[in-house]
């Protein structure tokens, strides 16, 4: 249970350093997207002045050991996104910088709307669509930047957005309050002039009826292999997301297949997570699995899946946050590190087999810091994920360390937040 990793490095200097979004590019190249206040400036032969904000786009080599590339933008960066097929486009958005696309290894912005920030961005590489989310408006713009779509998604809460498929469509999930004590799921899938192609789950409470537990769609997102991929969390094992999407008496073809993805013997209203695979076409469930951690007493415990990834055979990396206490934590390493000396839980990763039957990887960088999941991904043989170390209560700069390994920077600079990569040979 030995995780080997190319690199896990800081990648601040001093001040505020935070990320928003890694990818992996077609060459196998890894880029990072934040803003790097503290971090100093790379040469001028790979630097790449379109703005003088902190927000940078960072490019390195495959292994993340050196940098290739710096792109220095406008403002500040709230969120970023790379297509997951077809051209290698990032979508940004934040404030002081609005909304654009950047192609990493070109001189200039694809396009900028300025002023039209918003918190989540993804972008489609076939066509170069663009979907942002702002509150619980979904907004789409084409390959000039110019808005295709404008639509407010009447529900109680919008989490997330996509787009992709054939025809292009944009995705939004979040939850809807429909009763005093019971939040569900939705999935919509939107067309271009704003009718809705299918919906999933978006059930009234008595169409719920006895799958009681609060639910909430929390991340979509596209997979290289032309899928959606969907991540949410019930509170309690009694879940609409036991149910098809589509059909309130189907069953999911969920895999269940050792106590980390089962919903037995629950410890009361913690987050039992949910991944699943659907063909975007239709919204019909290819596969899912459940994400559970468990108490030395067995009790089912909190697992709440942020960020999603899959490469083009549909081997899923999931990033996020777990409580105690993740199986064989004691046994598990990364780099030949003790992955979890001081609590078997944190700011995890899982990589789930194409059928999602199968877990070779599930594993946190080290705890005993307050550090968040903020990004993954995968593509080829290449996996990524990004950390924001901060600070814990009544700090005034991090302390401890995350694991590194052949790292830029093995420890982090003073300052009240660090950014930390790593970079791995998915399985």
């Amino acid at each position: 249970m030995d995780l080997q990793v190319c690199t896990a490095t800081y990648l601040g200097g001093e001040g505020r350093d935070d990320a928003v979004g890694v990818g992996v590019l077609p060459d196998g190249r890894v880029l990072v997207a934040g803003n790097f206040a503290g971090r100093a400036p790379a040469d001028d032969a790979h630097r790449v002045l379109l703005g003088d904000g902190p927000a940078r786009v960072l490019v390195f080599a495959a292994d993340g050991r050196a940098l290739e590339r710096e792109v220095v933008l406008p403002g500040t960066l709230s969120a970023a996104a790379l297509a997951p097929t077809g051209e290698p486009l990032l979508g940004l958005t934040g404030e002081g910088f609005g909304t654009g696309v950047l192609h990493p290894d070109e001189e200039a912005l694809r396009w900028r709307v300025e002023g039209a920030e918003a918190g989540r961005v993804a972008v489609e590489g076939e066509t170069g669509r663009v979907v942002t989310l702002s509150g619980r408006t979904v907004r789409v713009y084409d390959t000039e930047g110019t808005e295709e779509l404008v639509h407010e998604v009447e529900r109680t809460s919008v989490s997330d957005v996509a787009i992709g498929g054939t025809p292009v469509r944009a995705f939004a999930t979040g939850f809807q309050q429909v009763s005093g004590n019971l939040q569900q799921p939705f999935l919509h899938a939107i067309e271009l002039d704003g009718e809705r192609a299918w919906t999933g789950w978006d059930w009234s409470a008595a169409e719920a009826g006895d799958l009681s537990s609060d639910t909430r769609g929390e991340v979509i997102a596209f997979g290289a292999d032309g899928m959606l991929y969907y991540g949410g969390e019930s509170h309690g094992g009694v879940t609409t997301h036991f149910r098809m999407p589509d059909d309130r008496d189907a069953e999911a073809p969920i895999r269940r297949f050792d106590d980390a993805s089962r919903s037995h013997n629950w410890n009361g209203a913690a987050p039992l997570g949910f991944v699943a695979r659907l063909d975007p076409a239709t919204g019909e469930m290819r596969a899912a699995t459940l994400l559970a951690v468990r108490l030395s007493n067995g009790r089912g415990n909190a697992v709440r899946p942020r960020f999603l990834a899959a490469r083009e055979d549909g081997t899923l990396l999931v990033g996020g946050a777990s409580a105690c206490c993740i199986p064989h934590a004691e046994h598990r390493r990364v780099a030949g590190q003790p992955a979890m000396p001081d609590y078997a839980g944190g700011a995890f990763i899982q990589v789930l087999r194409p059928e999602l039957n199968e877990r070779p990887v599930f594993t946190i960088f080290g705890n005993g810091v307050r550090a968040d999941v903020v990004g993954v991904a995968a593509r080829g043989p290449g996996m990524a994920v990004i950390h924001n170390h901060g600070l814990r209560d009544d700090e005034e700069t991090v302390t401890g360390s995350l694991i590194t390994h052949e790292a830029e920077r093995p420890a982090p600079s003073p300052g009240p937040s660090e950014a930390h990569l790593v970079v791995f040979p998915g399985p």
